[in-house]
């Protein structure tokens, strides 16, 4: 039995006086011993109102250090921490529900309306305010508190429900054992130790919110600065501010983008932070060459919800040199390129990328697990170049066939940012009468820049084959965008064209 071990209650007898957590919306800040007796009267909390080894408990809330003690109280009693979207309708919602089936839900009063027309089958609903006091932070316990949980490190200790960009969200479990080798190669290869300040701005619904890089932090004994939602303004002040000393952060890359156009940017310098990474979709050249000329450098990192965050992450060094890559295999990571079961090697050669090792999910919540060992595919196609470094070309199932050859529309979304007015472009196929399928391609210009759809097409004419070149170019004021922060592709197809 490789037993779990409890890194709060760790830090707790070591370093007491450490900062463990910052709520950016409340003000709050928690020392490891006041957070470690506040994850123990939430573990109490949660099994006084019925949640046991094995049961799911939910949490529908906006960002809050609430959430980071949620899950570790979860830890102390064996039960399941399921973080649930918020933006979600109560359709949307009453299917994950009815999947993961929880024996207590918390809900933020704001979200709490959400509820009110899903059957949560006997769920304790209990309440949350991330101003402070929530349910949990009043009560008073009576009788002995439960012991803790005696766990294994293949225990189960979060569902996080995938994104759905193309489907039906899945609930990916996520082990003790996936989360502890993500700290460390994460901590291995960004530089994480107990003098470390992480900020957490991604939705922690998702696996970015948690893994990256807060329970990394958490598991090094640094300090995890959460912000309420996404604001770019509050995001910059945060990065900048040589008071905190922020080290650390991961975004998407619309978080960098928004970033980039506020006012002063021009003037930013950010010393003491050490790791800017970015991930979650396709970072464009010109915005990573917009932080490069302020003397940042976004490290590219690839990774999903089934690989508890980053598999792959590019050097502060390499990522000067080699600009769109998404690096080599972290410490815990095998990664292979594949096609039609054929293992791809040549460098330039397109595969689907398929991983194995101890980061990698054991399966979804009501599914079968993968057997141990077995490579797991993830939609994504990538190449190498002639040293081994990988590029994301796209996913496997966002490309389309244009008079029989696969276009891959992150490909033409790549060149087209690599236009000076373009900040976004989304690409989508529609049916042609002679080709089969044609690119269809959603722009946003940046403020003060506006081309023709003819000045675009020309843009890409010397970057993408005359078959790659999307035949529709339709202005848009913003992207529809994923909680997550990625452009929502299946809102867009209602987007009407420009004819």
């Amino acid at each position: 039995m490789n037993m779990v071990m409890d890194w709060i209650a760790h830090h707790a007898i070591n370093q007491p006086n450490r900062v463990a957590a910052v709520d950016c919306f409340s003000q709050r800040r928690f020392t490891y011993a006041a957070f470690h007796r506040r994850v123990d009267r939430a573990a109490t909390f949660l099994h006084a109102h019925g949640a046991r080894r094995g049961d799911r408990v939910a949490t529908l809330s906006y960002n809050s250090t609430d959430l980071f003690e949620l899950q570790f109280a979860c830890q102390r009693i064996g039960a399941i921490y399921v973080p649930l979207n918020w933006r979600l309708t109560p359709m949307e919602l009453q299917r994950l529900v009815a999947d993961c089936t929880p024996s207590v839900i918390l809900a933020h009063e704001d979200f709490a309306p959400n509820l009110a027309t899903v059957d949560t089958a006997g769920a304790a609903l209990l309440s949350l305010n991330d101003g402070g006091p929530s349910a949990y932070e009043d009560w008073r316990p009576d009788g002995t508190p439960p012991g803790r949980a005696v766990l294994d490190s293949g225990d189960t200790w979060e569902i996080v429900y995938t994104s759905g960009s193309s489907g039906v969200p899945k609930g990916a479990c996520i082990t003790y054992g996936m989360a502890l080798h993500n700290c460390i190669h994460a901590g291995v290869h960004f530089g994480f130790d107990g003098a470390s300040n992480t900020l957490t701005f991604l939705p922690m619904f998702h696996i970015s919110g948690l893994n990256a890089y807060g329970n990394v932090a958490f598991h090094w004994g640094g300090t995890v600065h959460v912000m309420r939602t996404f604001d770019a303004r509050q995001a910059l002040a945060l990065l900048r501010d040589p008071g905190l000393g922020i080290s650390h952060v991961l975004g998407v890359p619309t978080n960098y983008l928004m970033m980039s156009e506020q006012p002063g940017f021009e003037d930013l310098e950010l010393p003491h932070v050490k790791v800017c990474a970015v991930g979650g979709a396709p970072c464009s050249q010109t915005l990573l060459e917009t932080y490069e000329r302020r003397g940042i450098t976004l490290q590219n990192v690839w990774g999903m919800t089934e690989t508890t965050t980053a598999a792959t992450a590019l050097s502060k060094a390499a990522s000067r040199a080699r600009l769109g890559s998404c690096g080599r295999p972290l410490l815990h990571v095998e990664l292979r390129l594949a096609n039609g079961g054929t293992v791809v090697t040549e460098a330039g050669a397109h595969g689907e990328i398929e991983v194995r090792g101890p980061t990698i999910t054991p399966g979804y919540w009501n599914t079968p697990s993968r057997a141990a060992g077995d490579w797991f595919g993830t939609g994504d196609i990538a190449h190498y170049d002639d040293d081994g470094y990988l590029y994301l070309v796209g996913r496997a199932k966002d490309f389309y066939i244009s008079g029989g050859e696969n276009v891959y529309c992150a490909e033409v979304e790549q060149a087209l940012c690599s236009h000076d007015a373009i900040a976004q472009a989304a690409v989508i196929s529609m049916p042609h009468p002679k080709w089969g399928e044609v690119g269809r391609a959603y722009v946003v210009f940046k403020k003060g820049y506006a081309l023709t759809p003819e000045e675009v097409i020309t843009h890409c004419r010397s970057r993408l084959a005359k078959y790659k070149l999307p035949q529709e170019i339709v202005p848009l004021p913003e992207m529809p965008l994923l909680a997550s922060g990625k452009i929502d592709k299946v809102s867009l197809r209602g987007v009407p064209s420009a004819a």
